[in-house]
């Protein structure tokens, strides 16, 4: 059935309206795979929704906010190249649990600021040290 349930999405695409070229050719085939592999797994534009957002989280590290619906509007303020705005359909392509739609409209961005990386295990590790025995001293010059 695996076959069939990718020949149902075949059809299905994603167009970025936007001529800013936000986002870059990676982000846009990740959000393809992630939006098509979403219709197949949620059932909900919050499902979708937060289907999208983990996706670009693990790929594209944290904080990215995700808005999936049928008519919205939004100004928001986000990291340079961060930002993806796109349509989804034909909805008529989408699995039938999807009901009656035309399509989504989908934006993926990055909150302001949010690239700070993770810390990493010695970084961690470093971070616990100082909590319990204070800063170490400044080393002499």
């Amino acid at each position: 059935a695996m076959g069939e349930q990718e020949d149902e999405l075949s059809q299905v695409v994603l167009v970025f309206p936007s001529n800013n070229g936000e986002g870059n050719p990676e982000m846009h085939a990740e959000a393809t795979r992630l939006s098509k592999e979403g219709l197949r797994r949620c059932g909900s534009e919050m499902e979708l929704a937060m289907y999208l957002k983990r996706g670009f989280d693990k790929k594209f590290h944290p904080t990215w906010q995700c808005t999936v619906g049928r008519s919205y509007g939004s100004g928001i303020g986000h990291e340079d190249g961060c930002c993806l705005f796109f349509l989804l359909g034909p909805g008529k392509q989408f699995p039938a649990r999807w009901g009656d739609l035309h399509g989504l409209a989908i934006t993926l961005f990055k909150t302001v600021g949010s690239s700070t990386p993770h810390l990493n295990e010695s970084d961690r590790d470093w971070c616990k040290s100082i909590a319990s025995e204070g800063i170490p001293p400044m080393p002499p010059l």
